[in-house]
């Protein structure tokens, strides 16, 4: 997209300028083609991410609600964002395969959307490096969870140092989700 403003911009320039010649036809011929121009990068854009991806509206991923390791992996997210000592206590003492947070059922979902990597849609991040972030914090959630020892606020510090912006980490569902929106296509 920024590749096609730009290329807009350029032509605009360079299509106004030479309509001060005295043979050039009007201002507005090239403004025309200027915007023929950026309407065809666009859509030229659009088919790269979303024609390059060969989507299949039929997989199991395009599913209206998704499937159960997705819906499970919207719910971890949420709880890989708001990671505390006490949650993970008492995700601990509950042990990691629950109603609300599976961690086998988490990495399932990000194997499911690993069909998306590489195929970003336009304007959003790679999937690929969301899901692998979602892994990692997984993975590290799971050790704190799961691991011979009980987990310490230094555990938990270093956990929120690799997530970074909870808000950040929240709002990466929607690059997945745009990504999943283009690869469902019908």
């Amino acid at each position: 997209m920024k590749r096609s403003a730009l290329g807009v911009l350029a032509v605009t320039i360079v299509l106004t300028t030479s309509a001060c010649s005295s043979h050039a036809p009007s201002p507005q011929n090239y403004i025309d083609q200027a915007k023929s121009a950026a309407a065809q990068a666009d859509q030229a854009d659009q088919q790269a991410a979303g024609g390059a991806l060969g989507g299949d509206p039929s997989a199991s991923i395009c599913a209206q609600s998704g499937t159960p390791e997705m819906q499970a992996l919207a719910i971890g997210v949420q709880v890989l964002a708001q990671p505390s000592l006490d949650v993970i206590k008492g995700l601990r003492a509950a042990g990691s395969v629950g109603p609300r947070f599976d961690i086998d059922k988490m990495n399932q979902g990000i194997k499911e959307y690993r069909v998306l990597d590489g195929h970003p849609a336009p304007g959003a991040k790679d999937p690929k490096v969301v899901l692998d972030m979602w892994q990692d914090l997984t993975d590290r959630m799971a050790k704190m969870i799961d691991g011979p020892n009980a987990p310490t606020q230094a555990d938990v510090g270093a956990y929120k140092k690799a997530m970074g912006s909870a808000q950040d980490l929240i709002m990466s569902q929607g690059d997945v989700n745009r990504a999943r929106d283009q690869y469902c296509k019908k």
